[in-house]
């Protein structure tokens, strides 16, 4: 009777490693939707709320029901993933996902860590955003209107339509042409 024992112990421990790395997954779901749009946040946000009422219900069932609170905390954990996945950051990139035959424990790190990425994907494209803008700023200031182009022609053109003085003469009301070599 000991193995069941045992059996039930490590479903326990079980349960309570997928509560564990739910809450992680939400918490790394938390610090995404600070760093998106106000329309993103807003999805994410209901998203991280059930997901958040599940693995609270998942915390409260491990010791009486731990593979219901295992199944809860992953498929909120699931949830939250595909809906971090679904918030555009600015880059093309796809689901990273795990391979067939992972460790249970590692595709929730991976998991932690997708939403993670994906929240610095989000930064970046604010920050790419940010530096576009300051670019364009500089650019407004410093290019000339149209005014200010058509009167640097003018000038120009009155310069270049002024008689000049020849070449070898000396200028008006001054000194002659110093001699070359001296």
């Amino acid at each position: 009777m000991t193995g069941g024992i045992r059996m039930r112990g490590d479903r326990r421990r079980r349960a309570a490693m997928a509560v564990a790395a739910a809450k992680a997954a939400e918490r790394e779901a938390q610090k995404l939707a600070r760093a998106v749009s106000p329309a993103a946040r807003a999805d994410l946000q209901a998203v991280a709320a059930s997901a958040h009422e599940a693995i609270r219900k998942a915390g409260r069932d491990v010791e009486r029901r731990p593979r219901r609170a295992r199944r809860r905390a992953r498929r909120a954990e699931a949830r939250l993933e595909r809906a971090a996945l679904a918030i555009p950051t600015g880059t093309r990139r796809g689901a990273g996902g795990g391979r067939a035959g992972t460790p249970p424990a590692d595709a929730a790190k991976a998991r932690a860590k997708l939403i993670k990425r994906r929240r610095a994907e989000a930064k970046q494209a604010q920050q790419m955003a940010k530096i576009v803008a300051a670019h364009v700023a500089v650019a407004a200031a410093t290019t000339p209107t149209d005014a200010e182009h058509r009167e640097k022609a003018a000038k120009r053109s009155t310069r270049r339509s002024a008689p000049q003085a020849p070449q070898g003469s000396a200028p008006q009301g001054g000194a002659p042409p110093a001699a070359p070599g001296s």
